[in-house]
């Protein structure tokens, strides 16, 4: 299960009152224009990027974030180490469920490997403090930020272009994603994806 943000689909009922825009209008096109739509589409995927290659979470994380009691977070200040990165909301039931599990998985880490892996929060959604309050309700021990808009544009960048949550990411220690996850995590999968990062 995953909670996907609020106003960023359009229904189906919206789509039957607006009717379906350009495509509709492009339906009874000419044959000339079809072409040419064809064309266009056949150039762009062949300028896509290479789908293969691991995205790189600090290539594209540009933006900075807030954090309880006030300061801000660039993302570039976590390079250097292996991370678990988790993208959530006080307003999302299915983040909420899985607080608990990554509260077991960081106190296990963080007592066998320290600082050598890292663990960060970030909570889609505006009101910092609030943010800060319900981390310390659930005994989140890990660094938490927050910001609505730049945590949705980097879902979207990573590839989780519904902007769904909760996500997760394990990073390397360059910044590679080396396992995503939409929806709930699960204690084994996080195991396997950190045990070749972290041995010795």
């Amino acid at each position: 299960m995953n909670w996907i943000i609020p106003g960023r689909r359009l229904g189906k009922a919206k789509r039957a009152q607006h009717g379906d825009g350009l495509l509709g209008t492009l339906r009874f096109a000419q044959p000339t224009w079809l072409l040419l739509i064809g064309l266009l589409a056949a150039s762009t995927a062949m300028a896509a990027p290479d789908e293969s290659q691991p995205i790189n979470f600090y290539t594209v994380a540009t933006a900075t974030f807030a954090q309880p009691g006030g300061g801000s977070l660039k993302i570039d200040s976590i390079k250097g180490r292996p991370m678990v990165v988790n993208f959530w909301a006080t307003w999302c039931p299915p983040c909420r469920e899985e607080l608990p599990l990554l509260v077991k998985v960081h106190a296990r880490y963080d007592k066998k490997y320290g600082d050598k892996l890292g663990f960060l929060g970030l909570a889609v959604e505006d009101n910092v403090e609030f943010v800060g309050e319900y981390a310390r309700a659930y005994g989140l021990k890990y660094p938490i930020a927050a910001g609505r808009d730049p945590a949705i544009a980097l879902m979207q960048a990573l590839g989780n272009k519904q902007a769904g949550m909760p996500y997760t990411l394990v990073l390397d220690g360059e910044g590679r994603v080396i396992y995503a996850k939409r929806g709930l995590v699960k204690e084994k999968d996080l195991d396997r994806a950190l045990a070749p990062l972290l041995r010795p």
